[in-house]
């Protein structure tokens, strides 16, 4: 739904959730994203209740870097690919970014795509993965997750 002051987005959820046009670090009434329908979006959760729309926010407390300088931590996700995936299977993926113990395949997998490939991958605890690398190595990670899985 188009509203120039919020966003409604899509978050594998029953219910779609809102993100405030305001909720972008640097953000002003004037000085606000204005993205397409099919953008991608990197947010985190703000408030969810079963009685009331999820709320979605961009902005960092560690990252000040405003949204329009394209180096904030949240926000558009340029170029890459998206991808579902089960939501442990994504848990896992977190955890090995966090740098956990070589207990599972998944963190496993990832240590060793690191060592060998460069890429920038992006998980989402509502199991969206984003990669942005080569065509050929997009392609190969997401294939070698899908064994995986």
């Amino acid at each position: 739904m188009k509203n120039p002051e919020f966003f409604t987005l899509d978050i594998n959820s029953a219910s779609t959730a809102m993100l405030s046009s305001l909720e972008f670090q640097g953000s002003t009434r004037r000085d606000k994203p204005k993205y397409e329908e099919g953008t991608l979006v990197h947010c985190k959760v703000i408030l969810a209740d079963r009685l009331a729309k999820t709320q979605l926010s961009c902005i960092s407390a560690l990252d000040k870097k405003a949204w329009n300088s394209g180096e904030a931590f949240y926000g558009e996700l340029k170029g890459g690919f998206c991808r579902d995936f089960p939501v442990g299977f994504c848990r896992e993926l977190i955890e090995a970014e966090k740098g956990a113990q070589e207990t599972t395949t998944g963190i496993y997998l990832v240590r060793k795509l690191r060592e060998s490939l460069q890429f920038e991958m992006i998980v989402g605890t509502n199991g969206k993965v984003w990669i942005s690398a080569r065509m050929s190595d997009t392609v190969f990670i997401f294939n070698a997750f899908e064994r995986c899985v």
